[in-house]
């Protein structure tokens, strides 16, 4: 035990520097850390007379949080505590209000203290704020309307279905919705949207002369099918997918810009047009999807491409160390890498093959075990939905 030095000192626990320089009973540059009297001190105490011992693979884990309340109502310049409970994986339950993190994703609308205590602000608005524990999140949803309840709020006429959910948000937040712009202003703001550019000056004059109630729908078809909507929506993806002209040359940027665009062209499901770039293979000179392999080289890379283009995930900040404002765990990262590091080129009598190895090689940077595939759709059911079409990837 003493092999330990000063730091850990399980013969007299409380002269371990661990806990002297926390508590303040050393001089110590980040000052007091953890007081003689929190529950934190006494959990490290009797940790260290117990051995400081490291636990075992088949302790018992937290498998969820959860946070009470999840979603309120609330007026401005008004408190609320929260109060979060962990369930462990042997079924227990214990309170972690004190031991969790949280984090507000608007300081302006409301802002949170380390023990949990929601303060709203003097705007208004929704607002969330996430709690942490043992790598797992939940959150808590902040409704602060508008002044006064309106009594007798419009009924609004719903033209798709995502106007419902935003309609009863805009409720909640006692707000209007703005009336139906005039169709000037549509005209211009739906050829913007979906060719990049403003109609000619005859087919403004012909869609505001156009008095048939569905002319707006038609419009949309309309624009859908010209070439500039394909056009238009190519070079957003080129950019987002890395159709680098410097790295491929002008021949297969040229054959993967237009397998892009083809995809707008041909109205390609997006679930389709995903299982095409991740599990890609073949002839790096005859395979469209294959370039984005040779752009973005680096199993890191395509992690980290693929989850922020497809999934809207951005998990380069759990390269390191636990994703400070969101679920996602190193774990999480290397095993999504693991997919990726099976990518491999080799040389044919065609050039250069891309192909998977089917050998993972991702490794744990803390545990050194090696990180086999895994699904994200275990973590977060809400992804279950869109990693099917290709939900083991290049493993599949």
């Amino acid at each position: 035990m003493q092999g330990r030095g000063r730091r850990v000192f399980p013969a007299s626990p409380d002269r371990s520097l661990l806990l002297l320089k926390a508590d303040g009973g050393l001089p110590h540059g980040g000052g007091i850390r953890i007081g003689t009297e929190q529950p934190e001190h006494q959990t490290l105490l009797d940790w260290v007379a117990a051995g400081a011992p490291f636990g075992s693979p088949d302790d018992p884990k937290v498998i969820a949080i959860k946070v009470t309340p999840h979603e309120e109502q609330l007026s401005m310049r008004t408190t609320r505590k929260l109060s979060v409970e962990a369930t462990w994986s042997d079924g227990r339950k214990m309170d972690v209000t004190r031991l969790a993190t949280y984090q507000s994703n608007n300081d302006a609308l409301a802002t949170v203290d380390e023990d949990g205590q929601v303060t709203i602000g003097e705007s208004a608005g929704g607002v969330t704020v996430m709690a942490t524990y043992l790598g797992q999140v939940d959150v808590f949803q902040a409704i602060v309307p508008r002044g006064e309840a309106i009594e007798n709020y419009p009924a609004v006429a719903e033209a798709n279905f995502i106007d419902a959910p935003i309609h009863a948000k805009l409720k909640k937040l006692n707000i209007v919705p703005s009336g139906e712009c005039d169709d000037a202003i549509y005209l211009r703001r739906v050829y913007l949207d979906i060719i990049g550019t403003l109609p000619t000056p005859e087919k403004a004059r012909s869609f505001l002369a156009d008095d048939r109630g569905d002319k707006r729908a038609r419009l949309v078809d309309e624009l859908l099918k010209r070439p500039e909507y394909a056009d238009y929506w190519a070079l957003k993806w080129a950019d987002l997918l890395r159709v680098d002209l410097l790295k491929l040359g002008h021949k297969r940027a040229y054959l993967y810009y237009k397998w892009i665009r083809d995809s707008f062209s041909t109205n390609t499901p997006l679930d389709q047009f995903a299982y095409e770039l991740v599990a890609a293979e073949g002839s790096v000179a005859e395979s469209p999807a294959a370039q984005f392999y040779s752009v973005v080289s680096k199993p890191n890379e395509m992690a980290s491409t693929i989850s922020q283009v497809l999934l809207g995930v951005r998990i380069e900040c759990a390269q390191c160390h636990h994703h400070p404002y969101d679920r996602w765990s190193q774990t999480d990262y290397y095993g999504m890498q693991a997919f990726f590091t099976q990518v491999a080129f080799k040389n044919s009598p065609r050039g250069q093959v891309l192909v998977s190895t089917g050998n993972a090689k991702s490794t744990h940077p803390r545990s050194r075990k090696r990180s086999l595939p895994t699904p994200w759709h275990n973590r977060c059911p809400k992804l279950r939905q869109q990693v099917t079409g290709a939900s083991y990837w290049r493993n599949g």
